[in-house]
């Protein structure tokens, strides 16, 4: 749920009243201080598992989560480099949430199972945005190590926020090419 559940914000969400809530403080959390998830008495808990909440998503969610940290883990298994094995290893959550970001589809879909396209879309994704985050993370990797960057908010969100930059410059080029490509030739 910590991973998967919640929107990663942007740096104009995060600055609205009241806070909404990111993904990202649940991130931080889950690498940091995973028992606070669970503390029944506490705000995250209650965030979390509120009391509308069905059991297919929650399921689901559960399902998605480990199909991803498998990918991310033979990932992290396959790395011959040893700052691409922390990566993987230490920013797991992280990567989690911006595939959950993407995956709107795949999370809103009411059956149980995983669909063999629903796990050949999360594979993709998971794959694609492992690659970008680690591009936008190398420079901050100088200074700090991962887990570091990933245990602590205020690396963290600043991460975040370049990270969304760079998948809406993405988006706006693969826009672009979609509209120097259409109409197809021939058509």
């Amino acid at each position: 749920m910590a991973c998967l559940a919640f929107k990663v914000r942007s740096a104009a969400e995060l600055q609205q009243q009241p806070k909404p809530i990111n993904a990202i403080d649940f991130v931080v959390t889950a690498k940091k201080e995973i028992g606070r998830l669970w503390e029944q008495e506490g705000t995250i808990y209650g965030q979390l598992f509120p009391a509308g909440l069905s059991g297919v998503r929650v399921c689901r969610l559960v399902r998605m989560y480990r199909f991803i940290d498998r990918i991310l883990a033979d990932t992290e298994r396959s790395e011959n480099g040893y700052q691409r094995r922390m990566f993987f290893r230490h920013g797991r959550y992280f990567i989690m949430a911006f595939v959950a970001l993407r995956s709107a589809d795949v999370i809103g879909r009411p059956q149980l199972e995983l669909a063999p396209e629903d796990q050949m879309l999360l594979s993709q994704r998971a794959n694609e945005l492992s690659e970008l985050i680690y591009a936008v993370t190398v420079p901050h990797q100088a200074l700090k190590g991962y887990l570091a960057i990933f245990r602590n908010l205020t690396d963290a969100q600043p991460l975040a926020i370049n990270v969304l930059q760079r998948i809406s410059e993405q988006d706006a080029q693969q826009q672009m090419l979609q509209q120097v490509t259409w109409p197809p030739q021939g058509a």
